[in-house]
């Protein structure tokens, strides 16, 4: 993150579900299609698309295969498993290099058919606010105010306890700036 860059709060970042009958609506950071095709010619699969089934069905079909994918490559962890995408306002716009300053258990994607950026989950089982919020920063287009509120200074996943510090420093500057706007409103309104 560039030091001068301002960290925000903004209420414009919105959750709307991810789409798993429609993968060809999202613009994930690699090429699903080619990916799972070189899997399917590499594993023997018949049907390229066999190789996009869930993590249970995909282990009872090709138990072996799946073994060997899932120790090889990361590729897959680039699309949500979670549900919920978190969408920039549609006036925000990243270039192809931003994909790559996510980590973690977080993309970042582009849905085609509402043309707007968002962040997806694509791991689960814990707290993920931590990594959200580092995302968030490193992106620099803002922060939801529901990641804001959930952060907690002991509690830093899998995020390094000195830069989850950091973060919540950025995010208590982030959160006094926006308390002092709401003040300021409150007293013009009180006139």
């Amino acid at each position: 993150m560039n030091e001068n860059q301002a960290i925000f709060i903004s209420p414009d970042i919105v959750i709307i579900d991810h789409d798993y009958q429609n993968y060809d609506r999202y613009d994930y950071t690699w090429d699903r299609e080619a990916f799972l095709s070189d899997l399917a010619e590499e594993h023997n699969i018949n049907d390229p698309e066999d190789a996009s089934l869930y993590y249970s069905e995909l282990t009872e079909k090709y138990p072996k295969e799946y073994e060997i994918w899932q120790g090889e490559t990361d590729e897959w962890y680039k699309i949500p498993m979670m549900n919920a995408l978190y969408y920039y306002p549609d006036c925000v716009s990243f270039q192809e290099a931003d994909r790559y300053k996510t980590s973690g258990p977080i993309t970042l994607l582009y849905d085609t058919e509402l043309d707007r950026w968002a962040l997806g989950m694509t791991g689960g089982g814990m707290d993920l606010a931590p990594h959200l919020l580092d995302n968030f920063i490193a992106l620099g287009q803002g922060i939801p105010p529901n990641i804001a509120n959930s952060i907690r200074r002991n509690y830093n996943a899998y995020v390094e306890e000195e830069t989850h510090l950091a973060n919540c420093d950025l995010l208590a500057e982030a959160m006094k700036k926006e308390a002092a706007r709401w003040e300021e409103r409150a007293r013009q309104l009180a006139f």
